[in-house]
């Protein structure tokens, strides 16, 4: 699985993050400090796959690969691990005007907005479920990797 420097590059990550302390970084993954403290003193257990998981969820810059196996940089760049930005573009539909609308024409115009802010919410949330589903499978394969070696 994870080779017994894995512990050290975790060491090293944590201060290229710039993380306070080892508890604040436990607190920013969402992990105890005992389990973080088990993983980088005397017991230096490797990281479970959750663990992979909260750390690359908080820090989306860190490359698993590194973490892992060791292998190219503990950061990657910007532009490869940025969500990419989807731009949508809603058109309005074809209308016909069948008697007196039911609210002023101000009142549509924001209910359309709202509506509109609402869809780019729901699409930023999607995109980030589809970047953790990637990420969980590049953990995945990583593992599988390392347990080869």
């Amino acid at each position: 699985m994870i080779d017994s420097n894995a512990s050290d590059r975790l060491q090293q990550l944590i201060q290229l993050l710039d993380a306070k302390s080892v508890s604040h970084f436990a607190a920013a993954i969402g992990v105890s400090s005992t389990v973080l403290a088990n993983m980088l003193g005397g017991r230096k257990s490797k990281p479970s796959f959750e663990t992979l998981e909260k750390i690359k969820a908080a820090y989306p810059r860190v490359n698993l690969e590194w973490l892992v196996t060791g292998q190219g940089q503990p950061l990657l760049t910007p532009a490869s691990y940025a969500a990419p930005e989807t731009e949508m573009q809603v058109q309005e539909p074809a209308y016909r005007r069948l008697g007196k609308p039911a609210a002023p024409e101000e009142e549509t115009a924001a209910a359309l907005q709202e509506c509109r802010k609402e869809l780019a919410f729901w699409i930023e949330k999607a995109n980030t479920y589809k970047q953790l589903a990637e990420d969980r499978q590049t953990i995945i394969e990583l593992m599988k990797k390392a347990q080869k070696s």
